[in-house]
């Protein structure tokens, strides 16, 4: 199963149209990703982060931190998407 974490209803509605279409699982959150980070109890084989572009490079690396800490299983995979003039992360 998939899990969708966005704050934006209107992404979150059409992640849910896209999941009813393509029978995907896919089970949509709308909240922060940092909420969803702080209750998550499950763990990811793959973790997407595609954050604003303009999001901090210290509030990025705090989430890749939080995210490697939980939510990442061991040997995961974590794909960060960022501008090409942010710095890289921690």
């Amino acid at each position: 199963t998939v899990v969708a974490v966005d704050r934006d209803r209107c992404a979150c509605n059409v992640m849910k149209d896209n999941s009813r279409t393509t029978r995907l699982r896919i089970e949509v959150l709308s909240q922060t990703v940092t909420a969803f980070l702080a209750e998550n109890h499950r763990v990811f084989d793959v973790v997407w982060f595609d954050p604003p572009y303009d999001l901090a490079a210290d509030d990025m690396d705090s989430l890749i931190l939080t995210a490697c800490d939980g939510a990442l299983a061991h040997n995961g995979l974590l794909v960060v998407e960022r501008s090409r003039r942010s710095r890289d992360p921690c």
